[in-house]
């Protein structure tokens, strides 16, 4: 079989240099209902019209996804506006296999047996708000409220503090242990990053981009997006210019999408429907993470989403053309295929996943045993989806996502605390 990196060679001849044409079907605002059949009407598809690049995009259950892909369009006609960038490292030469790194791991322990779930507040008393990300202690929640115009929100110990950004459709991203935040704005000319740094917010330099994540260092990751063209880029810190990340020499698409504690950092390159996840390390060295392969074939577009010590999680589109759970080892190189979830939304330090079953529940797994988080709302009937989505350290926190059957199926921001 063909090691990654030549699959991506080949990938890549395939594709036209040139950022292409507009879609014209704005799948991701259906994402972001959460309401799996109002999509499927939205977008006048059956199931047997599904693409596969269709259906890649109307899967992904990230809430990421859903915040940024639905702004791709407007994004990709924005004139370019990013001032210039640090200098990227060398490109990197592809090798044969994936080269492998060593992380100091926990030892094996049990998941929890129960966990309880609450609301997280809405200030203004409103009811949708939705959650992006948790800091590793647990303390922290990420994401935005609606009521009128969306407002990012910072969550410390399940009590909300409003963070405007003065554009729109603006959100909190990613937080770390000292409440420190990022994300991005959206006013006209494309989107600005913003740090939430001390209780102080600064805009991050580079122009157009979207920071992603943020570890306990003060090192941020994300993308300028430069007139349709998707450059990874790490920010030292919030003053800083950014530095850009490598990629294969040809490749004008691509996104950097969390950072780990030691500056790993995770994404993908290439767009939807040909994504291939990325993995860049901090001593400047990048590579492509294995190819998913399920009941014998080849996954045939996968990104990668969350880093925690080593572990990693993204979207698998499998050739069965269903989406799945996925978890790479970079200890061992192991992709690992989870049929069971749909959704492998964010990883501990230990392993363990969070995400949503088949069944369209939010779950926590060790890639072995699965156990459902309680619904705090009842979900609609038929449509309704409830996730995890981000997970602490110690694994007994987790923030995530229930639709509201007694509110028309709003999504409401929950956090789930687990022994």
């Amino acid at each position: 079989m063909q090691d990654t990196n030549e699959q991506v060679r080949n990938i890549f001849a395939t594709i036209d240099t040139r950022p292409p044409g507009l879609s014209t079907v704005d799948v991701a605002r259906a994402i972001e209902t959460g309401k799996r059949r109002k999509r499927f009407r939205r977008l006048g598809l059956s199931g047997a019209a599904v693409s596969l690049s269709v259906l890649a995009a109307i899967a992904i259950p990230y809430a990421l996804q859903a915040d940024h892909d639905r702004r791709k369009e407007a994004t990709a006609t924005a004139s370019a506006s990013a001032e210039p960038s640090a200098k990227a490292s060398p490109t990197p030469t592809a090798k044969p296999g994936f080269q492998t790194r060593h992380y100091d791991r926990p030892g094996a322990r049990a998941l929890p047996t129960s966990c309880e779930g609450t609301k997280l507040p809405v200030p203004g008393g409103g009811i949708k708000s939705y959650v992006r990300n948790l800091d590793p202690s647990g303390r922290y929640v990420t994401g935005r409220i609606y009521g009128g115009d969306p407002e990012p929100v910072l969550w410390r110990d399940g009590k909300a503090t409003r963070v405007p950004m003065g554009g729109n459709d603006d959100g909190l991203e990613a937080a770390n242990t000292k409440g420190d935040a990022v994300g991005f704005s959206y006013p006209e000319g494309g989107p600005r990053s913003k740090a939430y740094v001390g209780g102080v917010l600064h805009e991050l330099k580079g122009g157009t981009a979207e920071a992603t994540g943020i570890n306990d260092r003060g090192r941020i990751s994300g993308h300028l997006v430069q007139d349709r063209i998707f450059k990874p880029v790490v920010w030292p810190s919030a003053n800083a210019d950014p530095i850009e990340l490598a990629v294969p020499q040809g490749v004008w698409y691509a996104r950097a999408f969390d950072i780990d504690e030691d500056g790993t950092v995770v994404g993908h390159i290439g767009d939807t429907g040909q994504r291939v996840a990325y993995v860049w390390y901090p001593d400047g060295t990048a590579q492509a993470l294995p190819t998913p392969v399920f009941e014998g074939k080849p996954a045939t577009d996968f990104d990668a989403r969350r880093v925690r010590n080593g572990w990693v999680t993204g979207l698998v589109l499998l050739a069965q053309q269903r989406v799945a759970g996925v978890r790479w080892d970079l200890v061992t190189g192991k992709a690992e295929v989870l049929d069971q979830i749909e959704w492998s939304n964010d990883v501990g330090p230990s392993g363990w996943i969070v995400g949503m079953d088949r069944a369209n529940d939010a779950v926590l797994t060790d890639g072995v045993t699965i156990l459902k988080l309680p619904n705090v709302f009842a979900k609609p009937t038929g449509y309704g989806m409830n996730w995890g989505e981000a997970i602490s350290d110690d694994g007994l926190t987790i923030a995530g996502l229930n639709d509201d059957k007694a509110h028309d199926g709003e999504q409401r921001g929950v956090v789930w605390k687990c022994r």
